[in-house]
């Protein structure tokens, strides 16, 4: 549900289950992965939900054990020793046919060599998360490296990475991919290629993605009807509207976090 719906509706899906006693570890790990823990003072709440988890964990577990314990290590800022532990809980999730913690670990792992400037590791990362094909979390990471190409400057390769989204149909970032697609065509001087994207989201089933959407449309329509455009009114155009979108401002869960 996180990724079709904003946070606070994962929220309130989990909440009654975590009420009525589910001991599953996996719904534990969950409300880690949707809760913002960005305006805690500490890190305390998000090392109580992570140790409820290794708590109900069984031997069965193992990726999701080692995914917490990552998680925690990096919380301790020992970046190599959650970078390995990482690795370990992808190899683990790859073992055991579970996609959806295989993916969840090597975005983690992607985010951590992403905020050390290693680009080009960050980028194997993400390319290892998407190819487990993951109906939901593929598409997620694949969004990811789109923004963080678009980020260092390879706007051709975030580009291509935000259509190979759109081209899966995910409604949710596919629609946002579409938006920041038309931004970084807007930005080179494409209005035309810019429009395209724009109508793509516009007709989109992501309700946030088709509003934005829908408004660049609108600066770009009054634009057309006055002087002729300069690519600098194009480049504000762009800026007025708060630049790309990100995943946690288009209602999915929050941006991965390694630490």
């Amino acid at each position: 549900m996180a990724h079709r719906e904003p946070r606070e509706s994962a929220l309130a899906a989990l909440t009654p289950a975590l009420e009525a006693g589910d001991r599953n570890p996996r719904t534990h790990y969950y409300l880690t992965e949707v809760t913002d823990y960005s305006q805690d003072p500490d890190a305390q709440r998000e090392r109580k939900h992570l140790h409820r988890v290794l708590a109900l964990a069984t031997e069965d577990d193992a990726p999701l054990v080692l995914l917490c314990r990552a998680r925690l290590r990096c919380m301790l800022g020992d970046r190599q020793g959650g970078h390995l532990l990482l690795e370990d809980a992808y190899q683990a999730a790859v073992a055991a046919g579970d996609s959806e913690l295989a993916v969840l670990a090597a975005v983690r792992q992607a985010a951590l060599l992403s905020r050390a400037g290693d680009v080009e590791a960050a980028h194997a990362a993400y390319q290892r998360a998407i190819r487990t094909g993951h109906p939901h979390h593929s598409f997620a990471a694949a969004f990811d490296l789109a923004r963080m190409l678009s980020e260092a400057g390879r706007e051709e390769e975030a580009r291509s990475a935000y259509r190979h989204v759109m081209a899966g149909g995910h409604p949710v970032q596919g629609g946002m991919s579409a938006v920041n697609l038309g931004m970084s065509l807007l930005r080179s001087g494409d209005v035309p290629g810019a429009v395209e994207a724009f109508e793509w989201a516009a007709d989109g089933a992501w309700q946030d993605a088709a509003d934005r959407a829908r408004a660049l449309l609108a600066k770009l329509s009054s634009r057309k009807e006055g002087p002729e455009t300069s690519r600098e009114e194009e480049q504000e155009t762009s800026r007025e509207e708060g630049g790309e979108v990100s995943r946690e401002e288009g209602g999915t869960r929050e941006a991965e976090e390694a630490g």
